[in-house]
């Protein structure tokens, strides 16, 4: 159970130009570092895509036949896009693929859990499009 507790009348804020400065300042600073944790993360994902792409580093290799071809097989592409079919279908293959139940008995509960469930089953096949969003969950890029 949740309790909102509702205000009627409020004082107004109160801020000045030095507030708006420092809450300016503030936020510029969070921004730059969130941008700058993500920095590491970002090349590491475009590490694994080169390797899932099996890009090589170098186009041209001297050893041990000097000006050939660098090739990479992408075995981890193999496994990770097998791994992913089996998680789809695993989740796909019962229908419906959300199952509501209630957790306490009662009639009241229970009729709660259907009403829930009847909302969950039409959201997943309609507006939701919830096999469509699944399929772009762990490609490294979007598919069209």
């Amino acid at each position: 159970m949740f309790l909102l507790e509702r205000v009627l009348a409020g004082e107004p804020l109160n801020y000045d130009e030095e507030k708006k400065q420092a809450l300016a300042q503030w936020l510029t600073l969070e921004i730059e570092d969130a941008f700058a944790a993500r920095a590491p993360q970002e090349a590491i994902w475009q590490e694994c895509l080169r390797m899932y792409e099996a890009q090589g580093t170098n186009e041209i290799r001297n050893i041990p036949i000097e000006g050939v071809k660098n090739i990479e097989i992408p075995l981890g592409a193999i496994a990770a896009d097998s791994i992913y079919a089996q998680a789809l279908d695993t989740m796909f293959v019962i229908n419906p693929p959300i199952t509501v139940r209630a957790v306490s008995p009662g009639e009241d509960a229970t009729q709660a859990a259907k009403a829930i469930q009847r909302l969950a089953n039409w959201g997943a096949a309609g507006p939701f499009n919830l096999r469509a969003s699944a399929d772009h969950q762990a490609p490294d890029r979007p598919t069209e």
